[in-house]
């Protein structure tokens, strides 16, 4: 009698895996947030408030809280251009008014706490650009000093010039710890530069171009650089710079949690195509491809604390439609359904995912996708199991009627 029982329980699983697969799909709530025009600097926070630039009557900053369902109108000035905005976790934002003639340009700052906005360092800095935020509200950007872009530092009380040289210091980064990181110019390509401590250390010193920096709160960091061929991926853990690709390939676009997994993407060559990118994993260990759809291009990937990924993947062959695709480290699904051109996706640490699309007639929205379940089974698996159960009852009701 008891093997019976077991067979019974156990028989739907076997057919599973002798004729399919149990498969499992993360549950998404999807929604347009708004319709935009001409819009960039899409970002999103651990716990899901999103940020992007869009045009209104100028170039205005647009928050969306998700914790009330709301999209907050940041506006500097009644003339300002605003622009590149960043978010730290708590919902606290920063962005350049790039109009220096109406208002003067600047940076300017977004406490979530109270709502107010403020201008950093006044108007003396009327060529800002980049600016990003920390969870401390400390700032860094990009600012022009007369002859090229230097980097400087609000520390919440003072700023201070961290470059002065003849040559670019562009993008910077900034975490936790009050680290930088920024691509600086040394008269023949650029190179990474970190300040750390009160102290700036040269990264990198070669004959190519170093770029697309990006840094965790740990410290870690991972860039792209020209090997003489093509891009590669390097890796710096806080000690030391390791390369993690060495192809004919185009390796491009790096992302690093705070875990120093990095995804990017590859594909094609530096000669003549550009085709076939994939999406692949950095684990701090090993590297994995991600997808492998020739019949598509995957880039444009994103990934959280947890591991989780998103990414842009496109047709290759007209009407070159493309989606957007999550990843939980187990199954691949699509969570884009609204419509058919998607891109520039982003998630936060909860699972929220956030994206640009464009419809057929070329108007612009941001999309949001809110995570509202772990994986749960495939109505296919469901429906191979419930097959499994009533093959085992229709055998036991023949056995009895033979009996």
């Amino acid at each position: 009698m008891k093997k019976k029982v077991m067979w019974t329980i156990i028989l739907p699983f076997l057919l599973i895996l002798i004729f399919g697969s149990y498969s499992y799909a993360v549950q998404f709530s999807t929604k347009v947030l708004d319709q935009v025009y001409a819009a960039d600097f899409l970002k999103i926070n651990e716990t899901g408030m999103a940020v992007w630039e869009s045009e209104d009557d100028r170039e205005d900053i647009f928050l969306y809280d998700n914790s009330r369902d709301q999209i907050i109108k940041l506006k500097a000035g009644f003339n300002t251009s605003d622009k590149a905005p960043d978010i730290n976790k708590f919902g606290d934002v920063v962005w350049a008014d790039t109009d220096p003639v109406s208002d003067g340009g600047g940076i300017y700052f977004y406490n979530y706490s109270d709502g107010t906005i403020s201008s950093i360092g006044g108007s003396g800095f009327y060529d800002a650009w980049y600016p990003q935020i920390n969870s401390q509200r400390n700032i860094v950007w990009q600012g022009y000093d007369g002859s090229d872009y230097e980097i400087f530092f609000y520390d919440g009380m003072n700023i201070i010039q961290l470059t002065n040289n003849s040559y670019d210091d562009l993008y910077p980064q900034i975490n936790d710890q009050n680290s930088i990181l920024w691509q600086g110019s040394d008269g023949t390509d650029f190179e990474i530069f970190l300040y750390k401590d009160s102290f700036t250390t040269q990264l990198t010193d070669n004959s190519f171009d170093d770029t697309s920096a990006v840094m965790n709160e740990n410290g870690a960091a991972a860039w792209m650089g020209f090997d003489g061929n093509d891009n590669e991926i390097f890796y710096y853990d806080g000690l030391n710079v390791t390369q993690l690709t060495d192809n004919l390939l185009v390796d491009e676009s790096p992302v690093i949690n705070n875990q120093g997994s990095v995804v990017w993407f590859e594909g094609g060559d530096s000669i003549t195509t550009f085709d076939d990118l994939e999406v692949c994993l950095y684990d701090g260990l090993t590297i994995n491809q991600i997808t492998d759809d020739n019949d598509y291009d995957d880039f444009s990937p994103y990934i959280n604390d947890n591991g989780e990924i998103v990414w842009t993947s496109q047709q290759r062959n007209f009407p070159y439609y493309s989606d957007i695709y999550y990843s939980d480290g187990t199954m691949i699904q699509q969570i884009s359904t609204i419509y058919n051109n998607n891109s520039f996706p982003a998630i936060s640490n909860s699972g929220n995912v956030v994206w640009f699309s464009t419809d057929q007639y070329g108007n612009q929205y941001v999309n949001y996708a809110e995570k509202i379940s772990e994986p749960v089974p495939e109505p296919s698996s469901l429906f191979l199991m419930g097959g499994g159960f009533l093959l085992i009852i229709s055998l036991r009701l023949n056995r009895k009627r033979k009996y």
